[in-house]
Order: C-alpha cells, then structure tokens, then sequence
C-alpha cells in the first residue's frame, strides 16, 4: 500500500495561505483531521501531521505544482533530457494518440498518494450516484456510441476525425465545453471503469452536509445534551469525544467511532430533535406541559348570553392617586364577562383585591344586564368566600357553612364552577386584561410596565412626583368609557364571535348552525392546503370560520413547531390525513371532541353533573396526554440501551489529569538553562551562645566615651 503524504502545520499553512495558528484551530475543532505523532527532531513530545487529502482542491494543486518543478530538477541533475525518457513536466500521448498535459509526479518519486480517477471511483456503482451524476453518464454515453460510430464510418485517420466530431459536438452543446482532451478521457475512463467511470465526482461535494454521528455516539451525546443543566452542543460534543477515546482501552471497537463528525453535524442533528422530547428533558416538566402538552378545547357557540359569566382582579401597569389621601397606589380591576359573547358586563376598580369589589362589580352587571345562570370561577378567595359564592374547591365543614348560611350566589339561583388552581388557561377574561394593557395602560401617563425591564426611563424622573399622577376617581371614569364605549363595540375574530362585536354578539344570543356552499367548502379547502405549524393540540381546519382541530400522538411528538399539509373530506371530519412539507404521508390524525361550559344540573345531593361530551372530552384529553407522555419519556431508553455513560464530571475528570501528566511530562523534557541564585550570607547576630566572647569592660570604657562626648557638644 502506497504511503499517504504526511504535512506539517507549517506547510500546510504554507499551502493554505494562512497562519500556522489558524490551522491548529482547525484541527482542535476537528475541521481538519490530524495524526498525533512524536517531533521529528529528537526531543521528547509531539507534534501533528496533516494528510494531504485533508487540505482544500487549491492546496492540493499548489503541492502537486511544487512536486513537478522538485521532480524535475532531479531528472534533469541526473540527465535524462529530450532524447531520454519522458521527464515529470514532457508532453505525452494518451491512449487514442492524442495529446497530454503534464500529469502529477510519480506516486513512489513523491512519496504521496496522488489519488487516480479509478481510485476515486472505487466500489461505486450507479445506484450510488445522485440523480445529477447519472444524467452526467447518460449523456456521456450517448456522446461514446455516437463518437465510436463516427470514427468507424470515417475516412480520415483519428486524430484528425476526433477533432472534426468534437466540433460537431460544440455546435450542438454550446452550452457545455467539451475538448478533445476531454473526450479522450471519457473513452479512457469508460474502458477502464464501465459507465460509473463517466460520472462527475466532483457533485459528491454537493452531498455536504449529509454527515451525523454514528448511532453509538449520537447516543452518548444525547444522555449528556438533554439535561436540565442545559450543557451546550459544543461542551457534549467534546464530552463524548473524550469518553469514546477513554473507554476505547477497554473496548477498542469504540475507538472505530473516532474521530468524531464536524460539530456543526451534531448541531444538524439536534436541529431534528423532536421539540416536546427537548422541552422535557433541558426544560423540565412544567415546560413540557404548558408547552407541548394537549389542551382542552371549549366549544363557545353551544352557549347562550348571560349563560355562564367568569370574572377575575387584575393589576394594572400605572399608579394613580387617591382622591382623599393622595396616597399613590397601583389600582386592582375586578371586571365581569359573558363567556359566550366576552361582552364585559360589570367592573370596579379597587385599591385592593378585595371581596368588596366583586360584590360591587357583580351588582352593577346583574342591575344591568340580568342574572347569569352559572358563574365560572377560579379560587380566588375574593370570590371563594362564604357570602358571595361558598368556599369552591376548598374544604369548609357542615358547621362553618350552616354558620354562614345561604350564599349571594346561591340565593340568585347562580352556580358556581370553579377552574382548576393554576390554570389561566381556562377563563376567557384572561384575553380582556391583554387588551386593556395593550390598548389602555399604555396610554396613561404613569405606565409602568408588566416587568422591571419594561418600565419606562420616564418614571425614574419627576413622573414619580405625586403631582404627576392622575386621581383615582380620573381614571375610573375612562377605564369605564373604554370598556363600554370601545372595547364593547369593537368587533373581534375571536372563537365564537365571527366578526361581531361583544355587544352584537351578547345581543343577538343566537346558536348558529355550521353549513356552508360548495364555493364555500372548496375555498375552505384551498386554505387548508397551506402549510400550517403543528402545535401542542395539532392541526386544524377552518370550517365557516371555526377551527376543528385534530390530534395524534405520533404527529405531535415527531413533527411539533415543523410545518405540515392536512388533507381532509369535507364529508367526513372524523380522520384527517397528515403530510410533511414535501407532501410525504405521515399519519392519521382524529378529531379533537371539545368541551363546553353546560355543567349540567346540579343533583339532590348537591353534586355537580357534567354532561357527556364535556366528560368524553376530558378523557380523551388524558388519554392524549398520557400516550404522548409516554412516548417522550421512552425516547431515551433505545439510546441508554446502546451504550451506558460516564458521568460528564468523571470524563473531565479523566481527561484533566491526564493532560496534567501531560504537561509535568512535557515540563521535564523542555531545554533551560539552570541559574543558582547568588546572595551573601548574612552576619549572626550575638546571641545567648556567644556570651563568653563578649569583652564587658570594653563595653563599659565605649559607653563612658560616647556620654563624655555628647556632654562636649551640650557645651
């Protein structure tokens, strides 16, 4: 087997026309593949070599050029010249007796491997090809037979009739450039190689990235990447690296996985990652569950006005002043709504969120607009008090509410329904408080935002001035016009509303039918044909303005946030038929039954019924959640079966003292010159042990002589 040309980083950098350090960037971050191997020059270490098939075409053309002129200089020294065998940069003739320009140097002169066009092709086979390169073969076969068929049938010798036939061809391919050379090589290539040889293998570049990691690593990195921690692409994709080439001295089929993919491979991979499998496992639960999990979908148009009300407090994003105290304080809006029209019937605005202003608030609606008969709730306690509406989901003992006795609610025939705690999802006036931030808080002076980050730079001046701040009684009064004035009469695509305003809507109480025209349901079609997104619920079709969802478990877990094609029967709504982008079939889908807001009547017992579709909503619901629950939390078991994982710590472990001998060793075999610090050692102070050499009279006489001449200089 011939020996593969190995480069340094020095003249590779020479050959790529960049700093040395660029190229050693290139091989950490495995761009470059590089063999680690002892320095050349007899010190203890060791330093990279570069195969030659590593660099870039161009590179590879300017050391094929330096090896012709090096190879020629050494047949010329040895005298081989015109009348002696055929020198590195002579002219030589092809198979056919045409022309050829110089080659590459002699693999064995060299000492590298300067791969030929059978070696490119190798093992290849047609069925390997892209569409592209089997066109390419086509072509050139047709150009064989027809080039074959014109030399049998012509007079002139070969040289002569293969140029005349290559001027037929640019007449009739203009397009293309085709030379005699060109030609030739084709007719050679065939021989040789059959009809794989004719293809362009310069198009398998175009198949750059299509590279991923192999199952075994994909695995590892997996058990690293999805994690709470949140660990980025690139830190795992070192990680399994690491661990692959760790645990290779034990099991050396793993090191057959290395050297690993370019990272930009795994961050691919990951872009493919189904999105509810990432939520849960970088995310958490909670974020699975609001993001990915089903949801139940309310049927509005089932209702009747003043059916069933709901209401809520909410804070508003601005201060205001007290009329009386001036005391500045950011009000409370307690605000009433019709479910079935989101017509708002009833508001106070309050310092506190308080019982007192539900009370108020619901008075002014039923004064107004008549008796709901079910009011939906959440557990709020300003609206879970014994008085108003009874304790909702809380516990309260027979005692406690005999004591209070028969509730606001209760006396008005209303009953109370209360959300599931958390679940902002399930009252519709969640929506109605959006829309006073947007359209209202806005707009007053003293806005101060949602969050810290959307406060106004204006409030840290003189705004915060109780000057400035608009009274309490100002505000009220606007609040009110808005919401009977503005937001009241303005009409709204909203689910049930069909362009009508909340008080149209609430006017008219009517139950509309769902039918549509032919024209109708083909418009309705040719909408749906669009690509739409898969969310959490799946797909739907709109259907006289009402949207009819559809779920399945396999679309939603593979294909969520990626966009689909839904076909359906307008005749038959039950299955829908689910396509990817590419129109390729991916699934049946079923429709989602909805809930509706008809609790039913309330039993001797005092026990509320549901009725049936609601309940049969509601278990499917949990039969979905469920079954794609599980589908999440099965992903990991095929690639923790695969292979089992170090602990991430435990490899950096590893690899950190390893480098650590690495460097001491390194350390030791590096050339210094030794230097000793020079300094003079330092007189011994007399201490105890030298005593007896002390001369006490000379001592005496000194001190004698010092005092006499200090008293002189007195003098």
């Amino acid at each position: 087997m011939a020996a593969v040309a190995l480069l340094t980083m020095t003249e590779v950098a020479e050959l790529e026309g960049v700093h040395r350090t660029s190229i050693l960037r290139r091989v950490e971050t495995n761009k470059i593949q590089a063999i680690k191997s002892e320095t050349s020059n007899g010190r203890r270490g060791y330093e990279y070599r570069i195969s030659l098939d590593q660099l870039s075409d161009k590179a590879r053309r300017k050391y094929y050029e330096q090896q012709r002129q090096k190879a020629g200089e050494l047949l010329a020294g040895a005298g081989v010249g015109d009348g002696g065998a055929v020198n590195a940069g002579s002219v030589g003739y092809g198979v056919d007796g045409g022309q050829t320009t110089p080659s590459a140097p002699s693999r064995k002169a060299s000492g590298s491997i300067v791969p030929t066009r059978k070696e490119a092709v190798g093992d290849l086979t047609l069925t390997g090809l892209t569409a592209t390169q089997r066109a390419d073969v086509d072509f050139w076969l047709a150009i064989i037979k027809d080039y074959n068929l014109y030399i049998s049938n012509c007079y002139k010798n070969t040289t002569t009739a293969t140029k005349d036939f290559v001027a037929t061809l640019t007449e009739r391919y203009p397009d293309r450039s085709i030379s005699e050379r060109t030609l030739r090589r084709k007719v050679k290539d065939y021989r040789e190689m059959g009809a794989v040889g004719l293809a362009d293998l310069r198009l398998q570049n175009k198949l750059k990235g299509s590279t991923v990691l192999n199952e075994i690593a994909w695995s590892a990195f997996l058990q690293y990447w999805l994690d709470e921690a949140r660990p980025s692409v690139t830190v795992c994709y070192k990680i399994v690296g690491d661990f692959l080439r760790l645990e290779g001295r034990k099991h050396p089929e793993l090191l057959e996985l290395l050297p690993l993919p370019d990272v930009s491979a795994v961050y691919r991979q990951v872009k493919k990652l189904p999105h509810p499998v990432v939520q849960f496992y970088r995310y958490g639960n909670k974020a699975y569950s609001d993001d990915c999990e089903p949801y139940l979908e309310r049927d509005y148009e089932g209702l009747d006005s003043n059916e069933v009300w709901s209401a809520d407090y909410h804070t508003l994003d601005f201060s205001v002043k007290c009329d009386k105290t001036g005391s500045v304080f950011r009000p409370y809006l307690c605000a009433w709504i019709d479910v079935r029209s989101r017509k708002i019937v009833g508001m106070s605005l309050r310092k506190s969120a308080d019982s007192d202003g539900v009370v108020i608030a619901f008075r002014k609606a039923v004064s107004k607009y008549g008796i709901p008969s079910i009011f939906y709730a959440d557990n709020g306690r300003e609206f879970a008090t014994h008085d108003f509406g009874g304790r909702g989901r809380r516990k309260s003992s027979q005692k406690t509410m005999a004591e209070v006795g028969e509730s606001i609610l209760s006396r008005l025939g209303v009953v109370m329904h209360n959300s599931q705690v958390a679940n902002a999802k399930a009252k519709a006036i969640e929506r109605f408080f959006g829309e006073i931030c947007r359209n209202f808080s806005k707009f007053v002076g003293t806005y101060l935002g949602g969050t810290p980050a959307d406060r106004p730079e204006r409030m840290r001046g003189d705004l915060r001035k109780k000057d400035n701040t608009p009274l309490f009684s100002e505000v009220q009064s606007r609040l009110e016009a808005y919401i009977e004035g503005y937001y009241n009469n303005q009409p709204s695509n909203a689910k049930g509303l069909k362009g009508l305003s909340p008080n149209d809507c609430w006017q008219q109480n009517l139950v509309i039918k769902k039918t549509a025209t032919k024209e109708q349901l083909d418009l309705l079609m040719l909408r749906s044909g669009k690509l739409q997104e898969v969310k959490r619920n799946g797909v739907y079709v709109d259907i006289s303005g009402e949207k009819v969802w559809f779920y399945s478990t396999e679309l939603v877990t593979q294909y969520m946030k990626h966009k689909v094609y839904v076909r359906y029967n307008p005749d038959d709504l039950t299955v829908a038929h689910i396509y990817d982008n590419k129109e390729r079939y991916i699934c049946e889908a079923a429709m989602v039954v909805k809930g509706d807001y008809n609790f039913g009547v309330t039993d001797a017992d005092g026990v509320d019924g549901e009725t049936s579709k609601t309940t049969e909503a509601i278990k499917e619901l949990n039969r979905n959640k469920k079954a794609q629950k599980q589908v999440v939390t099965d992903f990991m078991g095929r690639h923790k079966s695969n292979i089992k994982v170090k602990p991430a710590m435990d490899v950096i472990q590893e690899v950190a003292l390893e480098r650590m001998a690495d460097m001491a060793e390194y350390s030791e075999t590096a050339d210094y010159i030794y230097q000793p610090l020079e300094f003079s050692k330092p007189q011994k102070v007399v201490g105890i042990d030298d005593w007896d050499k002390v001369d006490i009279g000379l001592m005496a006489e000194n001190a004698a002589k010092s005092k006499a001449r200090k008293q002189s200089y007195k003098l």
